[in-house]
Order: C-alpha cells, then sequence, then structure tokens
C-alpha cells in the first residue's frame, strides 16, 4: 500500500509562477467528508484514493498501481460572469496537474498519468471538480513471506536422538 500524504503536501505548497490566491485548505479523504459538513473556505482541494490494485513480484515485493482524485472547490458566486467560474477552475487544475506530472514518488516505476476529470457537484456557493490520477510503484518495503507451516527454518540436531 502506498501513502497519498506526500501528494498531500506537494499540494500544500504554492508553486512559484502561481499569481491567484494558492488554495486554503488542503487535506485528504477525511478533510474531504468533514468539510462537506461545513462551509469552507475556497479555493480548496483535497487527495483521494480512488483503487489500489497490487501484484506480488517476488519476495516482500509488489507492484501497485493507485489511482487517485484530487478534488477541487472554488467559489461558484453568482458576480462572476458567464464562463468565468470555468476559467478560474481551469487556472486551478492546471497548477495542480503541472506539480503532480512532475513529481515522483519513491519508488515510482511510471510517472503519474491524468486519467481525465468530471464536476462532483454544484452548491450555492461553490463548485467541486475532480481530476484522476494514475501512478504505478514498486514497494520492496515488507517483510518476506513467512516461512510455510510444517517446515523448520534451522534444522541443527540437539544430539538427544
Amino acid at each position: 500500500m502506498l501513502s497519498l500524504t506526500p501528494l498531500v503536501r506537494l499540494i500544500e505548497q504554492k508553486p512559484a509562477d502561481f499569481s491567484d490566491v494558492w488554495l486554503r485548505r488542503v487535506g485528504g479523504a477525511a478533510e474531504y467528508a468533514q468539510a462537506l459538513k461545513e462551509k469552507l473556505p475556497t479555493p480548496a482541494a483535497w487527495v483521494i484514493r480512488v483503487t489500489d490494485n497490487e501484484q506480488s513480484i517476488g519476495d516482500g515485493a509488489e507492484d501497485v498501481g493507485v489511482m487517485f482524485d484530487v478534488v477541487i472547490a472554488i467559489a461558484n458566486a453568482r458576480t462572476l460572469k458567464s464562463g468565468e467560474t470555468d476559467d478560474k477552475l481551469l487556472v486551478y487544475r492546471k497548477a495542480i496537474k503541472k506539480l503532480l506530472l512532475g513529481y515522483e514518488l519513491e519508488g515510482s516505476i511510471k510517472p503519474i498519468k491524468p486519467r481525465g476529470g468530471m464536476v462532483v457537484d454544484y452548491v450555492d456557493d461553490a463548485l467541486y471538480w475532480r481530476d484522476r490520477y494514475e501512478i504505478d510503484m514498486v514497494i520492496t518495503n515488507y517483510l518476506p513471506d513467512p516461512t510455510p507451516s510444517g517446515v523448520t527454518v534451522n534444522q541443527q540436531t540437539t544430539g538427544l536422538l
């Protein structure tokens, strides 16, 4: 399994070339669930695991494919002109994508790949959008498989026979 915390930390940092207000809140799935219950400051983003696909490739090693969503919330103000909300959303989507596509988690065997996006929800004052990403990793920090039952590890004799 793979921790998405490094991606949350990455997205928390405002890119040097980003001129607008950066994300006021960044978190994971638990923070997203909590944010839906309260009025939140926008813009905000959350990194949420969607799927894990694991396949053993040897003793203590797995090929892990992870899909995750980055959910972005931006203000959906009635005072904006037609199309401005979508344009503002696009600015954040591009900035986050640029951060993710240039980043490599330890153990990654392929770069993070974008998989498209879609609207999550429109509420009175916010628009929620998700972009899906995929990453493939080789995880080798697992303990080796245990010895099968009934097989002795140390076959030294004690001389009591």
